[in-house]
């Protein structure tokens, strides 16, 4: 029980999940355990799709930008509502990896135009179009805790982009965030130091051309500091 505590306290929400679940199943959990596990299960961790290794992954460019994405970042741009509609009603109508790009781009505008909870469903729907792809992991995951969904679930979510695309500093930079924001909410240490291990994992992977991501780094490192001093 130990194990599985600590699995979950150190953000390793996938395996502490399966686990927790099995030893409630036993009749084995802690009431404490046992109930982390069932607001685990609410947030609909067993129902989340399965992920393989091996597919080759999106890359984001200089700009932070993936070019599947690209109809989106015109519209961020352009303002354009017509255009961007019609890009998104041509992805709809395309295969499945563009399906998935028309629900994320969806997401973002209902996230932007200040309706998340439309803007959840619709990267669920790309998430599951495109398992494979951490990119839809990770920055749904972004989304979850920057617009105000269950930080338990966006750190779930931001553990599989790193297992899908282990070289993309991006992704444990949005864990760090995750991280702060579970620190900020509990004060549990287990999470600072998570914050700590995700934005050293950042700087080891970050690359030359990264000039916005070196940046934010170096905020991070001063908030950071800041916890560390009240915390530690």
């Amino acid at each position: 029980m130990q194990r599985v505590e600590s699995l979950l306290a150190q953000g390793k929400m996938k395996e502490g999940f399966t686990q927790g679940l099995l030893l409630v199943e036993a009749g084995k959990a802690s009431e404490t355990l046992a109930q982390h596990i069932h607001v685990l299960h609410s947030l609909g961790f067993a129902q989340l799709p399965k992920a393989s290794l091996g597919t080759k992954q999106y890359e984001e460019n200089a700009a932070e930008q993936y070019a599947v994405l690209s109809p989106f970042y015109q519209f961020q741009h352009h303002q354009d509502y017509t255009q961007f509609g019609e890009m998104v009603e041509q992805s709809l109508a395309g295969d499945q990896e563009q399906q998935a790009a028309a629900y994320a781009m969806m997401g973002w505008y209902y996230a932007v135009t200040d309706e998340a909870p439309k803007a959840f469903v619709q990267w669920a729907e790309a998430l599951k179009l495109q398992p494979n792809q951490a990119m839809y992991w990770g920055l749904f995951a972004q989304m979850l805790n920057d617009y105000g969904g269950h930080p338990l679930l966006a750190l779930r979510l931001i553990e599989e982009a790193q297992l899908l695309d282990a070289a993309n500093p991006r992704w444990p930079y949005i864990a760090h965030h995750i991280f702060i924001h579970l620190a900020t909410a509990t004060k549990n240490l287990n999470y600072v130091m998570g914050a700590q291990q995700t934005l050293q994992r950042t700087k080891a992977l970050i690359r030359e051309e990264q000039v916005p991501l070196k940046i934010a780094i170096a905020k991070c490192d001063d908030v950071l500091r800041q916890w560390e001093s009240q915390l530690l």
